[in-house]
């Protein structure tokens, strides 16, 4: 009589640890899902980054960008022009907010820079 006491206890176990298994499996199998999910995700901005790249390899490969960039970068030009580079000038409210901060004493320049009043 005892043996049929513990037959239904090891069926009971192992009907929890097939159980416990079934849940693990599943909750891989969800999580995996996911890093699926994640890597199209990825994919898709790779894709559209690549396809950027290409747009952008196709325009520097280009004589007009290169012209542009000789032109605008290195102050080069076509035979017979003369380039010309002309100093920034500062704006006339510039010079006015310049030469009033100049006669503020230092100490209210630190006290406004630290205080903010």
């Amino acid at each position: 009589m005892k043996k049929m006491k513990w037959k239904p206890l090891v069926i009971a176990i192992l009907g929890m640890v097939m159980a416990v298994r079934t849940g693990l499996n599943v909750y891989r199998l969800w999580r995996t899902g996911d890093s699926v999910k994640e890597a199209r995700r990825n994919l898709v901005e790779a894709t559209a980054e690549s396809e950027r790249l290409q747009k952008q390899l196709l325009e520097v490969k280009s004589p007009e960008w290169v012209e542009k960039e000789a032109r605008e970068r290195l102050g080069y030009g076509r035979p017979g022009e003369t380039i010309l580079v002309l100093p920034e000038q500062e704006s006339s409210r510039e010079t006015e907010l310049g030469a009033q901060e100049q006669n503020i004493p230092n100490w209210k320049k630190w006290w406004k820079l630290y205080v903010r009043i």
